[in-house]
Protein backbone atom coordinates (compact mmCIF):
# COMPACT_ATOMS: atom_id res chain seq x y z
CA UNK A 1 0.00 0.00 0.00
CA UNK A 2 3.05 2.45 0.90
CA UNK A 3 4.48 1.54 -2.70
CA UNK A 4 1.15 2.25 -4.11
CA UNK A 5 0.95 5.43 -2.44
CA UNK A 6 4.45 6.57 -3.16
CA UNK A 7 4.41 5.96 -7.09
CA UNK A 8 0.60 7.71 -7.13
CA UNK A 9 2.68 10.65 -5.36
CA UNK A 10 5.81 10.09 -8.03
CA UNK A 11 2.95 9.82 -10.92
CA UNK A 12 1.43 12.94 -9.41
CA UNK A 13 4.58 14.77 -9.21
CA UNK A 14 5.47 13.31 -13.07
CA UNK A 15 2.29 14.86 -14.22
CA UNK A 16 2.84 18.40 -12.75
CA UNK A 17 6.76 18.40 -14.33
CA UNK A 18 4.78 17.23 -17.60
CA UNK A 19 2.12 19.80 -17.46
CA UNK A 20 4.74 22.29 -16.64
CA UNK A 21 6.38 21.32 -19.65
CA UNK A 22 3.20 21.20 -21.51
CA UNK A 23 2.85 24.73 -20.67
CA UNK A 24 6.37 25.55 -21.74
CA UNK A 25 5.62 24.05 -24.87
CA UNK A 26 2.48 25.86 -25.63
CA UNK A 27 4.38 29.45 -24.66
CA UNK A 28 7.42 28.15 -27.22
CA UNK A 29 4.68 27.46 -29.34
CA UNK A 30 3.07 30.75 -29.35
CA UNK A 31 6.75 32.77 -29.46
CA UNK A 32 7.87 30.46 -31.91
CA UNK A 33 4.56 32.00 -34.08
CA UNK A 34 5.19 35.53 -33.28
CA UNK A 35 8.82 34.89 -34.35
CA UNK A 36 7.37 33.18 -37.56
CA UNK A 37 4.93 36.48 -38.07
CA UNK A 38 8.28 38.37 -37.37
CA UNK A 39 9.45 36.75 -40.17
CA UNK A 40 6.81 36.91 -42.63
CA UNK A 41 6.78 40.58 -41.82
CA UNK A 42 10.44 40.95 -42.53
CA UNK A 43 10.32 39.02 -45.78
CA UNK A 44 7.49 41.28 -46.42
CA UNK A 45 9.76 44.24 -45.67
CA UNK A 46 12.65 42.67 -47.42
CA UNK A 47 10.51 42.33 -50.85
CA UNK A 48 9.51 44.90 -50.44
CA UNK A 49 12.77 47.08 -50.16
CA UNK A 50 13.62 44.77 -53.03
CA UNK A 51 11.17 46.15 -55.48
CA UNK A 52 11.99 49.34 -54.82
CA UNK A 53 15.27 49.23 -54.83
CA UNK A 54 14.58 47.58 -58.22
CA UNK A 55 12.32 50.15 -59.53
CA UNK A 56 14.98 52.89 -58.73
CA UNK A 57 17.13 51.46 -60.01
CA UNK A 58 16.05 50.99 -63.56
CA UNK A 59 14.99 54.36 -63.18
CA UNK A 60 18.27 55.41 -62.24
CA UNK A 61 18.99 53.72 -65.44
CA UNK A 62 17.18 55.36 -67.49
CA UNK A 63 18.07 58.80 -66.35
CA UNK A 64 22.10 57.84 -66.83
CA UNK A 65 20.61 56.67 -70.62
CA UNK A 66 18.91 60.01 -70.67
CA UNK A 67 21.55 61.76 -69.57
CA UNK A 68 24.04 60.71 -71.53
CA UNK A 69 21.64 61.05 -75.16
CA UNK A 70 21.49 64.89 -73.96
CA UNK A 71 25.52 64.69 -73.23
CA UNK A 72 26.10 63.66 -76.61
CA UNK A 73 23.04 65.65 -78.23
CA UNK A 74 24.82 69.06 -76.76
CA UNK A 75 28.54 67.57 -77.85
CA UNK A 76 26.63 67.44 -81.22
CA UNK A 77 25.38 70.91 -81.17
CA UNK A 78 28.53 71.96 -79.90
CA UNK A 79 30.42 70.64 -82.90
CA UNK A 80 28.37 72.01 -85.25
CA UNK A 81 28.76 75.39 -83.68
CA UNK A 82 32.36 75.29 -83.83
CA UNK A 83 32.42 74.42 -87.61
CA UNK A 84 29.98 76.89 -87.77
CA UNK A 85 32.30 79.36 -86.55
CA UNK A 86 35.45 78.39 -88.46
CA UNK A 87 33.38 78.41 -91.53
CA UNK A 88 31.87 81.78 -90.86
CA UNK A 89 35.99 82.94 -89.52
CA UNK A 90 36.84 81.93 -92.92
CA UNK A 91 34.46 83.46 -94.78
CA UNK A 92 35.09 86.79 -93.18
CA UNK A 93 38.30 86.31 -93.76
CA UNK A 94 38.16 86.21 -97.52
CA UNK A 95 35.26 89.06 -96.94
CA UNK A 96 37.81 91.22 -95.55
CA UNK A 97 40.53 90.54 -98.42
CA UNK A 98 37.72 91.43 -100.62
CA UNK A 99 36.65 94.33 -99.01
CA UNK A 100 40.72 95.35 -98.83
CA UNK A 101 41.01 94.70 -102.56
CA UNK A 102 37.07 96.70 -103.18
CA UNK A 103 39.03 99.72 -101.30
CA UNK A 104 42.14 100.12 -103.04
CA UNK A 105 39.73 99.94 -106.45
CA UNK A 106 38.06 102.19 -105.42
CA UNK A 107 41.13 104.91 -104.36
CA UNK A 108 42.28 103.87 -107.57
CA UNK A 109 39.20 105.16 -109.20
CA UNK A 110 39.09 108.08 -107.36
CA UNK A 111 42.64 108.81 -108.30
CA UNK A 112 41.85 108.45 -111.75
CA UNK A 113 39.01 110.55 -111.72
CA UNK A 114 40.18 113.36 -110.37
CA UNK A 115 42.86 113.14 -112.99
CA UNK A 116 40.25 112.73 -115.66
CA UNK A 117 38.14 116.09 -113.86
CA UNK A 118 41.97 117.59 -113.63
CA UNK A 119 42.48 117.00 -117.47
CA UNK A 120 38.95 117.86 -118.59
CA UNK A 121 38.60 121.10 -117.22
CA UNK A 122 42.39 121.88 -118.66
CA UNK A 123 40.90 120.86 -122.21
CA UNK A 124 37.91 123.32 -121.27
CA UNK A 125 39.68 126.16 -120.55
CA UNK A 126 42.38 125.28 -123.85
CA UNK A 127 38.92 124.96 -126.02
CA UNK A 128 37.48 128.19 -125.08
CA UNK A 129 40.68 129.82 -125.89
CA UNK A 130 41.02 128.21 -129.01
CA UNK A 131 37.76 128.91 -130.28
CA UNK A 132 38.15 132.23 -129.26
CA UNK A 133 41.11 132.77 -130.88
CA UNK A 134 39.44 130.41 -134.22
CA UNK A 135 36.00 133.34 -133.96
CA UNK A 136 39.06 136.36 -133.87
CA UNK A 137 40.82 134.28 -136.73
CA UNK A 138 37.90 133.69 -139.04
CA UNK A 139 36.33 137.50 -138.38
CA UNK A 140 39.97 139.28 -139.66
CA UNK A 141 39.58 136.55 -142.83
CA UNK A 142 36.16 137.55 -143.37
CA UNK A 143 36.05 140.78 -143.65
CA UNK A 144 39.34 140.43 -146.24
CA UNK A 145 37.83 138.43 -148.32
CA UNK A 146 34.63 139.86 -148.91
CA UNK A 147 36.76 143.29 -150.31
CA UNK A 148 39.18 141.97 -152.27
CA UNK A 149 39.07 143.70 -155.28
CA UNK A 150 39.15 141.06 -158.88
CA UNK A 151 42.05 142.17 -160.20
CA UNK A 152 44.11 141.40 -157.00
CA UNK A 153 45.39 138.04 -157.63
CA UNK A 154 48.46 138.57 -154.87
CA UNK A 155 45.33 139.81 -152.65
CA UNK A 156 43.28 136.42 -153.40
CA UNK A 157 46.11 134.01 -153.07
CA UNK A 158 47.26 135.35 -149.74
CA UNK A 159 43.22 135.33 -148.95
CA UNK A 160 42.85 131.33 -149.79
CA UNK A 161 46.43 130.34 -147.97
CA UNK A 162 44.49 132.36 -144.92
CA UNK A 163 41.25 130.30 -145.52
CA UNK A 164 43.50 126.77 -145.63
CA UNK A 165 45.06 127.50 -142.77
CA UNK A 166 41.35 128.33 -141.26
CA UNK A 167 39.93 125.01 -142.60
CA UNK A 168 43.54 123.67 -140.65
CA UNK A 169 42.47 125.14 -137.43
CA UNK A 170 39.11 124.13 -137.78
CA UNK A 171 40.33 120.69 -138.51
CA UNK A 172 42.28 120.62 -135.16
CA UNK A 173 39.50 121.78 -133.27
CA UNK A 174 37.19 119.11 -134.16
CA UNK A 175 39.84 116.65 -133.15
CA UNK A 176 39.90 118.10 -130.02
CA UNK A 177 36.46 118.18 -129.86
CA UNK A 178 36.54 114.73 -130.59
CA UNK A 179 38.92 114.04 -128.03
CA UNK A 180 37.01 115.68 -125.94
CA UNK A 181 34.30 113.59 -126.63
CA UNK A 182 35.86 110.69 -125.64
CA UNK A 183 37.07 111.58 -122.40
CA UNK A 184 33.82 112.26 -121.32
CA UNK A 185 32.86 109.64 -122.55
CA UNK A 186 35.49 107.69 -120.62
CA UNK A 187 34.82 110.11 -117.54
CA UNK A 188 30.48 108.21 -117.80
CA UNK A 189 32.77 105.13 -118.18
CA UNK A 190 34.70 105.10 -114.85
CA UNK A 191 31.70 107.15 -113.03
CA UNK A 192 29.45 104.09 -113.71
CA UNK A 193 32.31 101.66 -112.78
CA UNK A 194 33.21 103.51 -109.86
CA UNK A 195 29.23 103.32 -108.85
CA UNK A 196 29.06 99.70 -109.22
CA UNK A 197 32.39 98.97 -107.50
CA UNK A 198 30.34 101.72 -104.73
CA UNK A 199 27.46 99.23 -104.56
CA UNK A 200 29.52 96.16 -104.56
CA UNK A 201 31.17 97.83 -101.30
CA UNK A 202 28.41 98.59 -99.70
CA UNK A 203 27.25 94.92 -100.25
CA UNK A 204 30.06 93.55 -98.93
CA UNK A 205 30.26 95.68 -95.90
CA UNK A 206 26.51 95.10 -95.24
CA UNK A 207 27.03 91.50 -95.90
CA UNK A 208 30.36 92.15 -93.25
CA UNK A 209 27.79 93.56 -90.57
CA UNK A 210 25.75 90.66 -90.83
CA UNK A 211 28.06 87.85 -90.57
CA UNK A 212 29.74 89.69 -87.46
CA UNK A 213 26.04 89.53 -85.90
CA UNK A 214 25.80 85.73 -86.91
CA UNK A 215 29.36 85.31 -84.98
CA UNK A 216 28.50 87.51 -82.39
CA UNK A 217 25.30 85.53 -82.14
CA UNK A 218 26.92 82.21 -82.62
CA UNK A 219 29.71 82.84 -79.99
CA UNK A 220 26.70 83.70 -77.02
CA UNK A 221 24.83 80.19 -78.09
CA UNK A 222 28.41 78.47 -77.79
CA UNK A 223 28.96 80.16 -74.25
CA UNK A 224 25.46 79.33 -73.45
CA UNK A 225 26.23 75.61 -74.75
CA UNK A 226 29.09 74.96 -72.61
CA UNK A 227 27.73 76.41 -69.59
CA UNK A 228 24.30 73.97 -70.04
CA UNK A 229 26.83 71.15 -70.90
CA UNK A 230 28.30 71.94 -67.77
CA UNK A 231 25.88 72.44 -65.42
CA UNK A 232 23.98 69.07 -67.00
CA UNK A 233 27.72 67.29 -65.98
CA UNK A 234 27.36 68.97 -62.11
CA UNK A 235 23.74 67.12 -61.96
CA UNK A 236 24.96 64.10 -63.50
CA UNK A 237 27.85 64.00 -61.27
CA UNK A 238 25.64 64.75 -58.39
CA UNK A 239 22.90 62.39 -59.32
CA UNK A 240 25.13 59.53 -59.64
CA UNK A 241 26.82 60.61 -56.52
CA UNK A 242 23.49 60.30 -54.74
CA UNK A 243 22.27 57.60 -56.57
CA UNK A 244 25.11 55.88 -55.37
CA UNK A 245 25.01 57.15 -51.73
CA UNK A 246 21.57 55.57 -51.74
CA UNK A 247 22.39 52.45 -53.30
CA UNK A 248 25.18 52.13 -51.28
CA UNK A 249 22.49 52.77 -47.82
CA UNK A 250 20.27 50.16 -49.12
CA UNK A 251 22.57 47.62 -49.46
CA UNK A 252 24.06 47.62 -46.50
CA UNK A 253 20.30 48.04 -44.78
CA UNK A 254 19.04 45.09 -47.03
CA UNK A 255 22.38 42.74 -45.94
CA UNK A 256 21.41 44.00 -42.12
CA UNK A 257 18.57 42.88 -42.90
CA UNK A 258 19.08 39.63 -44.00
CA UNK A 259 21.78 39.14 -41.08
CA UNK A 260 18.66 39.65 -38.90
CA UNK A 261 16.54 36.92 -40.56
CA UNK A 262 19.16 34.60 -40.69
CA UNK A 263 19.74 34.65 -37.11
CA UNK A 264 15.80 34.68 -36.69
CA UNK A 265 16.08 31.44 -38.70
CA UNK A 266 18.17 30.25 -36.30
CA UNK A 267 16.54 30.81 -33.48
CA UNK A 268 13.17 29.14 -35.04
CA UNK A 269 15.91 26.14 -35.70
CA UNK A 270 16.74 25.87 -32.19
CA UNK A 271 12.77 26.31 -31.01
CA UNK A 272 11.87 23.44 -33.33
CA UNK A 273 14.87 21.33 -31.96
CA UNK A 274 13.75 22.04 -28.25
CA UNK A 275 9.72 21.15 -29.34
CA UNK A 276 10.72 17.60 -31.14
CA UNK A 277 12.85 16.97 -27.93
CA UNK A 278 10.00 17.50 -25.62
CA UNK A 279 7.22 15.79 -27.61
CA UNK A 280 9.73 12.96 -27.81
CA UNK A 281 9.96 12.96 -24.02
CA UNK A 282 6.05 13.51 -23.64
CA UNK A 283 5.69 10.61 -25.57
CA UNK A 284 8.28 8.18 -23.66
CA UNK A 285 6.33 9.24 -20.90
CA UNK A 286 2.74 8.59 -21.80
CA UNK A 287 4.18 5.04 -23.32
CA UNK A 288 5.52 4.32 -19.56
CA UNK A 289 2.51 5.29 -18.01
CA UNK A 290 0.44 2.72 -20.09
Amino acid sequence: MANIRKRLIEAEARERELHERLERRERHIEQMGRVQSDKLADNDKLNIALRQWRIEREELTKKTIRTEEEKQAINTRYSEAINRLDLLAKENKSLQKRIAHLQQNELKISEQLQQTQKQIIEDKEEKKKELKEINTQTDDLIIPLFSIPPTTPRTFLESEREFNILRESQLNETNKFSKFIEVEERERKLKSENRALIKDLRKAELYQRETVEQLNSLKQKHSQLLEDCNNLFKIEKEFNKKSSLKEDNEIVGIVLLKDKLAARERELELFRRKIIELERKIWHFEMERN
